[in-house]
Parts: structure tokens; C-alpha cells; sequence
């Protein structure tokens, strides 16, 4: 939870969130979109205060260096492509209300917004489910790979959306 909180948070503060809400005003889906050039958590010290900073001093050593080699090993951040590329840092639907077509309302509403900053937009996410998904979104595959990790290695998706 002290992830999430502080990802939504560093969202709020230097990118866009876009979320849905269902007829008691509860939020029920939410994607935390960085613009172009910005990168959640990595050269942003304002960002990192809002929680990060907490919850990456509750890892234990191991996995704090995991998670600063991670990133570095799949930095998603193409030089090229950086300047162009919004991402997407935290697309999440309540199981309840999967299927509804929220999420595809986030991403279009998202992939709006870069195109009249002449933008695309990417994401990385793990489960085979999940790119099935971003592909009936319209997105497409640009690359995988292993993902080392100390629980064990998994597989990262990479995807971009024209």
C-alpha cells in the first residue's frame, strides 16, 4: 500500500491520474500518467518525499539493490523515444469492475492528451493476461525479457500505443 500511495501521490504532483468512479463516488479505476521527459521517482526528489523515500527504507538491503539494478537493467527510457512518450506508471481496475471498459476509457483519454502534445504511450507490465488485454487496447508488443528478481525471475512486456 505504501507503494501505491506514494506512486499516486508522485502522480499527482509531477503527471496526470486519470480515474473513474462508480455511482457512489468511490474510485473504482485509475491510470498514473507521466508526460514525456518526466520519470516517476528517478530524479525527482519532490516526487520521492511523498512516500517513496519511506517505503524504499522499509526494503531490506538485498531488495533495495535489486530494485535500483532493475531498474537500471530494463530502463524502459529509449533516449529517443523518451521525448515523445507518456507512460504509465499505475493502470489498476478493482477486480469488481473489470471488464467494464474503464481502463480502455483511462488509456484513450490518456493517449488524447499525448497526441495533442504530439506524443505516444507506453507501459511495462508482467502477467501474459495483462498484455492480451493492452493489445485489445490497441497497444503493441515492443519487446520482453527476464526480469531477475530475488523471488524469482519473471517476464516484463514492454508496450507502445501510436
Amino acid at each position: 500500500a505504501d507503494y501505491w500511495r506514494s506512486l499516486n501521490r508522485a502522480g499527482l504532483l509531477e503527471g496526470r491520474v486519470h480515474v473513474v468512479k462508480d455511482q457512489k463516488y468511490q474510485i473504482v479505476s485509475i491510470g498514473v500518467w507521466f508526460e514525456a521527459g518526466t520519470i516517476c521517482f528517478k530524479r525527482s526528489d519532490a516526487q520521492c518525499a511523498l512516500g517513496f523515500n519511506d517505503f524504499f527504507a522499509k526494503l531490506t538491503p538485498e531488495t533495495r539493490e535489486w530494485w535500483s539494478k532493475a531498474r537500471r537493467s530494463h530502463d524502459v527510457n529509449n533516449l529517443k523515444e523518451k521525448a515523445h512518450r507518456w507512460w504509465c506508471a499505475n493502470p489498476a481496475t478493482d477486480p469488481e469492475y473489470q471488464g467494464r471498459g474503464y481502463a480502455t476509457r483511462i488509456v484513450q483519454q490518456a493517449l488524447k492528451d499525448a497526441k495533442e502534445n504530439g506524443c505516444t504511450l507506453g507501459l511495462a507490465t508482467g502477467p501474459e493476461h495483462n498484455v492480451q488485454k493492452y493489445l485489445a487496447m490497441g497497444f503493441r508488443k515492443r519487446s520482453q525479457g527476464p526480469m531477475p528478481s530475488p523471488t524469482g525471475d519473471f517476464i516484463i512486456h514492454l508496450l507502445s500505443k501510436p
